[in-house]
């Protein structure tokens, strides 16, 4: 027999005077009494903790030893449990990485979203790129005339808070051995000193090819290889150096024409290679922002927080003990500060609140971007220093610390404690290179209906729906694309009804409020469609409107609809009209309540003398 109730006898948890409760199944049940009558005592301690209890019991013993054990409540025993979730309202995830959409599971539908229809942008020019696949991308390649000379590039940087040499080391370590830096053929077998002050033009050269017959397995396995352990760039370069002496001009130029139209950029020749889901992740460490890492906060430096006593010089230590620490002046920094200063005729033993503001510029700043500076060495140094005698730039006090800073956030993926340096002279904003989009550069030239992925994030989610909806998909993919919006509308809809249609997918968990991610929960339990299941809940209509609390309403009957029981704790008379059954605990507060005063229907209740709920409703 299918046992059609929720039934607690002898129930003694907290305040509870060792009661008995019949709760009907797949209903919208409302535990309603007034504040500390045991209500929550019923619902989530005995109810919830012995559905809780009895899951855990049934899992494997090597699973237990994991999992911390639910204490059994003070009850005789609880019958007819479903496998219970509790929606109570908590804030949310304190991780600055978890937004509305990664708790909702929405932003994976949107990625995909990106990764089937996204159209690209030329780095040099802006012009529209369709993403191509190794195969197609090798096909082309492979139908050039015989003996013509290609060049697979990819475009490559420096990753803050690092050198060039840690750069070099990654692109050996991926076999690759040669670049191009500022249109120069540069083989990383050989020495070469680069400033690391100075910005350059590089690429890493893939592989050159000459065409031949039965080349084209070799070029898409090369590209494929490519593609993985190149996952940070997803654009590439194909350049044609030569064709074979015997096409004359006119030729080669339609030749050249036809093969990059419709393939590449004609002027630039980048290719966008083929998307993925995780290319739009910034929790993914390749398609992160390089200098915040994905969570689209950074630090910079405050140069007014460097100098801790201005009366002082530079020499006598008018710098904070954490940007420049004493002895001082026997270090390699010594030496790069006294050279700038030697060059630029600057008075390292002027106090500081002396020096002229250019001159504190350039302590603080560093040298004109690209100039070298001569080392030279100070009277003060006691060893010979290893850059004496160099020439160097230099990013002044603030690029050292931008660059210690960088490097931190590298080794912790900013999850450290933070250093000294960063909480006496840095503070937080927006940052500077993604603008708190939290993707690389690459990532966000990627379009779908003119905007990136970040403008879709950051939108109020009643715009992101008429945005989705008035989309005209067009192309191979235009079916996919089109399923996947559908469920994006859908799923959105469900936080709209909710009343939640002020936030955007981009907001941050650490910032809603308990009320509203209980309602993001309800919404998603929806459209997870599940049924046999047991919901708790406690009071979703705190804060609502009374618009908003019809809405609240709605899904919580959806939910039984598709299956489910649902027992709320409230006191909002709405929800209590719409309920299908209603327990009342009290009479009072504390060792005055802890008794079930009234059950039954809506009408019941209403006529049953000893109900407060029951006379409030009736009038």
């Amino acid at each position: 027999m299918v046992r059609d109730t929720i039934e607690v006898i002898g129930a003694k948890q907290n305040n509870l005077k060792d009661v008995d409760v019949k709760i009907p199944r797949d209903k919208l049940t409302v535990v309603t009494g007034v504040s500390g009558s045991g209500k929550s005592s019923l619902v989530f301690d005995v109810i919830y903790g012995e559905g809780q209890r009895r899951f855990l019991e049934s899992i494997s013993n090597f699973a237990k030893g994991r999992i911390n054990q639910v204490k059994k409540p003070n009850v005789k025993y609880v019958r007819g449990l479903s496998p219970v979730v509790s929606i109570e309202q908590k804030k949310g995830n304190f991780n600055p990485r978890s937004t509305v959409g990664t708790v909702t599971d929405i932003q994976d539908y949107l990625r995909l979203l990106y990764a089937t229809v996204g159209v690209g942008e030329c780095p040099g020019c802006g012009y529209n790129l369709t993403p191509v696949g190794a195969s197609r991308m090798a096909e082309h390649i492979s139908s050039l005339p015989d003996g013509t000379v290609v060049e697979l590039r990819a475009p490559i940087s420096k990753i803050p808070g690092t050198d060039f040499n840690y750069l070099f080391d990654i692109i050996r370590k991926k076999g690759y051995k040669r670049l191009l830096i500022d249109g120069e053929l540069f083989d990383l077998s050989e020495k070469r000193e680069l400033d690391e002050e100075t910005h350059y033009e590089m690429e890493l050269i893939i592989e050159t090819f000459t065409i031949k017959p039965g080349m084209h397995i070799h070029i898409a396995k090369t590209i494929s290889a490519a593609m993985v352990s190149l996952d940070d760039d997803i654009v590439m370069r194909t350049e044609v150096l030569s064709l074979p002496g015997s096409i004359d001009a006119k030729e080669a130029k339609r030749i050249l024409s036809t093969f990059y139209k419709k393939y590449a950029c004609p002027q630039h020749h980048y290719i966008l290679c083929e998307l993925q889901a995780f290319h739009f992740s910034f929790n993914v460490e390749g398609s992160a922002c390089n200098t915040c890492h994905g969570i689209g906060k950074s630090h910079v430096v405050e140069p007014r927080f460097l100098i801790d006593n201005p009366e002082k010089s530079v020499a006598d230590g008018c710098f904070r003990q954490s940007v420049l620490k004493k002895p001082f002046k026997q270090g390699y920094r010594w030496v790069t500060i006294y050279s700038v200063a030697h060059h630029y005729g600057i008075n390292l033993y002027t106090p500081f609140n002396q020096l002229k503001e250019h001159e504190r510029d350039i302590l603080f700043y560093g040298t004109t971007k690209g100039e070298r500076v001569p080392m030279v060495e100070p009277p003060e140094l006691k060893k010979q220093n290893w850059l004496v005698g160099r020439e160097r730039g230099w990013g002044g006090v603030v690029g050292d610390i931008r660059w210690w800073y960088n490097g931190w956030v590298r080794r912790t993926g900013d999850s450290g404690g933070e250093p000294d340096f960063i909480k006496d002279v840095m503070v937080e904003t927006t940052c500077p290179d993604c603008g708190g989009a939290r993707l690389k550069k690459q990532r966000l030239s990627v379009k779908v209906g003119g905007k990136n992925i970040h403008e879709l994030s950051t939108m109020q989610l009643e715009d992101l729906v008429a945005f989705l909806t008035g989309i005209k998909f067009t192309g191979n993919n235009a079916a996919v694309a089109q399923s996947i919006a559908h469920e994006l509308i859908k799923r959105l809809q469900l936080l709209i009804d909710v009343g939640l249609y002020y936030l955007s997918l981009g907001r941050r968990s650490d910032s809603i409020s308990g009320g509203e991610m209980q309602r993001i929960k309800m919404s998603t339990q929806i459209s997870s469609e599940l049924m046999g299941m047991l919901y708790i809940m406690d009071e979703p209509s705190i804060g609502l409107h009374p618009r908003d609390s019809v809405k609240v309403i709605d899904i919580m009957k959806k939910l039984r609809d598709i299956g489910n029981t649902v027992i709320v704790i409230e006191h909002d008379l709405e929800t209590m009209k719409n309920a299908d059954y209603l327990v009342e605990v009290g009479p009072g507060p504390g060792i005055h309540g802890g008794n079930i005063l009234a059950t039954g229907t809506c009408k019941q209740v209403m006529k049953d003398k000893k109900s407060l709920t029951g006379a409030y409703m009736s009038g």
